[in-house]
């Protein structure tokens, strides 16, 4: 385990996990890609879209303003704000590699029903 996140907006908090292998995604969040949790950069989680409601399933009812709290091994937590919400392709990683401009950012990923398209979070962040 590597962290954790907690997204009141959607009532989630689950553990995040370092490695991404089929086991890890039935129960976790997982890194993905990035910088690494809570560093300077974009890091990139990814978690299972349930039709039950758990994991990132609800990713697609977060709005502009909304905020995720991620807690990393050391115990700091960094609260990140939502500012944009959009679709991709599922082979579309574009968005991975961006500039933050020295701040830390997360985007949460997660397939859509069809698995085909991917609902993408953008998340910079915030003093509090």
């Amino acid at each position: 385990m590597v962290g954790t996140i907690s997204i009141p907006a959607i009532s989630i908090e689950y553990p995040i996990l370092e490695k991404v292998t089929t086991k890890s995604l039935k129960v976790a969040i997982v890194y993905l890609t990035g910088p690494g949790i809570n560093k300077v950069g974009n890091t990139v989680l990814q978690g299972h879209n349930y039709r039950n409601g758990t994991m990132f399933s609800n990713l697609e009812k977060l709005k502009n303003g909304d905020k995720i709290y991620i807690t990393d091994e050391s115990k700091t937590k960094v609260t990140y704000e939502v500012y944009d919400n959009f679709s991709a392709e599922a082979t579309d990683t574009s968005f991975y590699n961006r500039d933050t401009a020295g701040l830390r950012e997360v985007t949460l990923s997660t397939c859509t029903n069809d698995s085909v398209i991917r609902t993408i979070i953008l998340a910079k962040e915030v003093k509090e």
